[in-house]
Formats: structure tokens, sequence, C-alpha cells
């Protein structure tokens, strides 16, 4: 569960730009002595990439999607 949650917070980080260097210290605030390297912090997000890619590449014909113009 802790890891799961770190791994949580590392991908939030990851996703609002955080640079490696601060996840690397929001690890440390959050207990781990060691912190995490820059490749740890890529390795763990390389899934989220993937889930990323495959939600924006995803077909949207399969639902109508009313819209309106407004001027």
């Amino acid at each position: 569960r802790i890891d799961q949650a770190l791994y949580a917070v590392i991908m939030e980080a990851y996703v609002h730009g955080v640079s490696t260097r601060s996840v690397d210290d929001l690890v440390k605030a959050l207990g781990a002595d060691t912190g995490i390297s820059k490749s740890e912090v890529s390795r763990i997000c390389q899934d989220l990439d993937g889930q990323l890619t495959a939600f924006r590449s995803r077909p949207l014909d399969h639902v109508r999607f009313p819209y309106i113009y407004l001027d």
C-alpha cells in the first residue's frame, strides 16, 4: 500500500510538471531516507506515458457529441 501511494504521489508530481529534483525532495519529505533517482522516476512514469498515449489516441466515433456554437 505504501509503495502504491508513493507511486501515486510521484505520478501526480510528474503530471504537474514537477522536476525530478523536486520529486526527490518530496519523496524525502514523505519519509524515504534515500530519496529517489531520476531514472526511478522515469521508470515509474513510463507506464503513465503509455496510458496517456492510449487515452489521447482512442477513437471517439462510437458516441455522438452534441455541441453549441456561441458567438
